[in-house]
């Protein structure tokens, strides 16, 4: 709270960032815990709109030595269910060293993520380990690593995008309306694409997605991919970055902040 300068935000929050910080300290609702945990999140996804839209599971194990890596097709997704950036993009697995793979999924496991920045949602989950298919996508990197289009719902309205390209720490992002007219200022710590960026041939689709998984939820960020074949979910997010980022332009965190319905249990 002290980060926004704000201490009247528990009582009158107005700005997106007020609301967030708000969610943090006191709400205690199911979903932030449904979204927090990535295997939760795909049932929660899976029930609301189907399975088809999302990425193939390979494998889920409390164990990472008992990842079946032989079976695995070349390339794949490891990441821990239980927290945030707990992730490892495998292009070849020909490439890697695989046990020290497994070494960084123990340390993963060896984490209660909820504790870092005392978000309630993650704290005690029972911990995992995913293996998902590598999703394919003409929107990526140099690499081949698909681009994530974060979308921010608010009542099951669209109001903005993120389009994040690269992994952490080379990522750029570029900020969109749903009618892709460019958002001007960044977000975070990372800097715009040298360039504009097309809109994905299924935004449209996209967009009906993210606000179709976000129905009945006061505000939500949608993470998706653009594949051949249609979207897939990638995450949800209830709390995005623990509520620390801010935005240097105040007009946009009071237009987000007034898109956001704070809930009657608050």
């Amino acid at each position: 709270m002290k980060l926004h300068r704000r201490f009247s935000l528990l009582l009158f929050p107005t700005l997106f960032t007020e609301k967030l910080m708000l969610r943090i300290a006191i709400d205690r609702r199911d979903i932030l815990r449904q979204a927090a945990d990535k295997m939760e999140m795909r049932r929660y996804v899976e029930n609301k709109v189907g399975k088809r839209y999302l990425p193939r599971l390979y494998c889920v194990t409390n164990d990472p030595q008992s990842i079946p890596f032989d079976t695995l097709p070349s390339k794949f997704v490891v990441k821990a269910n239980h927290g945030s950036a707990f992730v490892r993009v495998v292009t070849d697995k020909k490439t890697i060293d695989l046990q020290s793979l497994v070494s960084e999924c123990q340390g993963w496991l060896n984490i209660d993520y909820g504790q870092c920045y005392s978000e309630w949602g993650y704290l005690g989950l029972k911990r995992c380990v995913m293996v998902e298919e590598f999703v394919e996508s003409s929107y990526k990197d140099k690499q081949g690593i698909p681009a994530d289009f974060r979308f921010l719902v608010f009542d099951g309205q669209c109001a903005l995008i993120f389009v994040d390209i690269g992994r952490p720490p080379s990522v750029r992002r570029n900020l969109y309306y749903p009618s892709w007219e460019p958002m001007p200022l960044t977000l975070g710590l990372f800097p715009w694409t040298e360039g504009p960026l097309e809109p994905p041939a299924d935004l449209r689709a996209m967009i009906a997605l993210a606000e179709d998984v976000a129905r009945g939820i006061d505000f939500v960020r949608v993470d998706l991919y653009s594949t051949p074949c249609g979207p897939l979910v990638g995450e949800l997010t209830m709390t995005p970055g623990a509520g620390m980022r801010r935005f240097p332009d105040k007009k946009f965190d009071r237009l987000l902040g007034k898109k956001w319905k704070l809930p009657k249990e608050f």
